[in-house]
């Protein structure tokens, strides 16, 4: 019976991993973000290419470039750099460079995954399965941990490395880790600093901790001594590499701003990285302020791995806090905090795992709390967070992504749902008209209108000309329905076209051009130009929505692509999903893709849910 119920119990670590990485890749971005995240990709590349930490060869007589961040992420994702190597063979070549790169960044939803599914086994130690549960969750979707899922930083990483360097000594029933366990956990905090030189902060703590969890359990040095070893195996390849690459066993990649960059006066990153408005952890993460009773919480169970978890939050903090970049640079949240979610989250079951009469007052907060976690989570997720940096950083950076996650929804129900509305479905080049205005603008050859009506015939009036096409004037097509009128307008035409009360798709369609061709510095394919299109019924004007600034289609090249997406302008969601169907790839390649994906996250999730349901509550 004993082994049947801890089969059982193994079923939910697995259920939790599975389940949210089905969740982070159908929310995966597959993109760039951050000059860091292209540093230590260019150095996955390079070793999984070429066998080398040269990221380039600037020239003769001038000293190689090399990543100025720890080798660890770069070279743990390896394995998914060739997978993705392997899988971007069956597309066309203009897309393999964006393949390989977008499963490649699969490590970071495998990374919290895991580290979500370890909190979930630590926090049985002292907790039921439904507090357990409820913890990791919390962490995995209800922190910017999520968020984080989408990128290739360094900072999950690192939390999986705390955590599980925390995880495999502790034991709050005074019971003995043995020394395999002690040799792991000094491997994994000494590995930490290879991800994350910055991580090495924690080395002491962990280590006072690894002495303690010893000396109480009665083996001191056999522990210790194994803890030790596991420490500095990791630290004496990172000398080496260091050695090899700067000179120094002490110089990292970071050079002299590790010394010169503490610039920021103490209190404004100390306050900025925990309740400010312009990137507080409170506001990105609501629900970790529980965090607090749940360490008196945790106090009461067990007061050794309250001061690690308490020491770990403050000293992130802390070091942080004068840095020039305290808030993490081009990013979601305090970045730099990201380590210490887990620890902020382990609390929360220890707090929950207290008799519900004790914990009553906290329903009405936490659910408030959960509400308001679920819109940031999902603002984060969906909006670049790239298009906030510059002239437009606003002072509130999770409101500013609610309020554009709110415009973007408040576009799809302009564009799909509205009655009474003219919408611009595609096939127009940019808009060059003042501030807002829509027109006038040129068409890419094929332009699309939806009209749709309030009930109503509507009168659609189309001003157009082919006299600016700088090879010659060409034709233009107009189709509504079944109907097709051809026209030549140079002069200028103004078209005024009857519809009936019913939704109508009508078609601009035209040869195309290319400026570049006649000496014009305009490298894209134009038809016609149009200066303005507008319906009526009746008197009522009808309401015109499109986008200013279309993206289609689009380059996969990284660099392309992260511009695009950077541009507040260019209204798509930040997920995979949502630009694929707008590059320039073939259609039959861009399925593939789609069906693949989507395939693999969805039977992760369903299999996670169904191992879920079948662990003991």
């Amino acid at each position: 019976m004993f082994i049947r119920m801890r089969h059982l119990h193994a079923r939910a670590e697995p259920g939790i991993a599975l389940l949210l990485l089905g969740i982070y890749l159908l929310t995966a971005s597959g993109h760039f973000y951050a000059i860091d995240e292209v540093q230590m990709y260019s150095l996955t590349e390079a070793l999984g290419e070429r066998g080398t930490f040269v990221l380039y060869d600037p020239g003769t007589g001038d000293a190689p470039i090399y990543s100025k961040y720890g080798p660890g992420q770069s070279i743990a994702a390896l394995p998914l750099y060739w997978l993705g190597t392997l899988a971007s063979q069956g597309i066309p070549p203009e897309g393999r460079p964006w393949l390989r790169g977008a499963i490649t960044f699969w490590f970071n939803p495998l990374v919290t995954a895991l580290t979500a599914a370890l909190l979930y086994h630590t926090g049985r130690r002292i907790a039921r399965h439904g507090p357990a549960l409820a913890a990791a969750l919390i962490f995995g979707l209800g922190t910017m941990a999520w968020p984080y899922t989408q990128t290739f930083f360094a900072e999950p990483l690192q939390a999986l490395l705390w955590l599980g360097a925390v995880a495999l000594i502790w034991r709050p029933d005074d019971s003995s880790a043995p020394a395999q366990a002690y040799l792991m956990s000094g491997l994994l905090a000494g590995l930490a600093p290879a991800v994350k030189i910055q991580a090495g902060l924690g080395l002491p703590i962990i280590g006072l901790f690894a002495l303690w969890s010893a000396y109480r359990a009665r083996r001191f040095w056999p522990l210790i001594l194994a803890w030790a070893l596991g420490v500095a195996l990791p630290l004496a390849a990172l000398a080496l590499y260091h050695t090899a690459l700067f000179g120094s066993p002490l110089r990292t990649g970071y050079g002299d701003e590790g010394r010169s960059g503490f610039t920021t006066p103490f209190w404004e990153g100390f306050s900025g990285q925990l309740w400010s408005l312009h990137r507080g952890l409170i506001w990105s993460n609501p629900l970790t302020i529980l965090a607090l009773p749940g360490l008196v919480a945790l106090w009461r169970r067990d007061r050794s791995v309250t001061l690690v978890c308490a020491a770990l939050t403050g000293a992130q903090v802390v070091f942080h806090a004068s840095w020039h970049a305290w808030d993490g640079g081009g990013a979601w949240g305090p970045r730099f905090l990201t380590p210490i979610l887990p620890l902020l989250c382990l609390p929360l079951a220890a707090l929950w795992n207290t008799p519900r009469s004790r914990v009553r007052w906290l329903y009405v907060p936490t659910t408030i709390l959960a509400a308001f976690t679920l819109a940031v989570q999902a603002s984060a997720l969906g909006v670049n967070m790239n298009q906030w940096f510059g002239a437009r950083l606003p002072p509130a950076q999770v409101f500013a992504h609610l309020g554009a996650t709110g415009e973007g929804l408040t576009r799809l129900y302009e564009r799909h749902l509205a009655r009474g509305r003219v919408v611009l479905l595609r096939g127009f080049a940019p808009s060059e008209g003042a501030d807002e205005a829509q027109f006038p603008r040129w068409t890419t050859g094929d332009a699309r209108i939806r009209v749709r009506p309030s009930g109503t015939p509507v009168t659609l009036t189309v001003a157009a000309t082919t006299c600016l096409v700088a090879t010659g004037p060409p034709p233009l097509t107009l189709v509504i329905g079944e109907v097709s009128v051809s026209d030549r307008p140079c002069p200028g035409r103004i078209y005024r076209v009857p519809l009936p009360p019913v939704t109508t798709e009508v078609r601009l369609m035209s040869p195309t051009w290319r400026p570049t061709s006649v000496g014009i510095p305009r490298d894209e394919d134009l038809g016609v130009y149009i200066s303005w299109i507008e319906a009526r019924a009746g008197k009522q004007q009808l309401p015109l929505v499109g986008d200013l600034l279309p993206l289609d289609p689009v380059s996969l090249h990284p660099g392309v692509l992260r511009w695009h997406l950077s541009d507040w302008r260019i209204p798509v969601w930040d997920f995979w999903w949502a630009y694929l169907p707008l590059s320039t790839l073939p259609p039959a390649s861009i399925w593939s893709i789609t069906a693949a994906w989507c395939g693999l996250a969805l039977t992760s999730l369903v299999t996670g849910l169904w191992l879920l349901t079948r662990a003991p509550t």
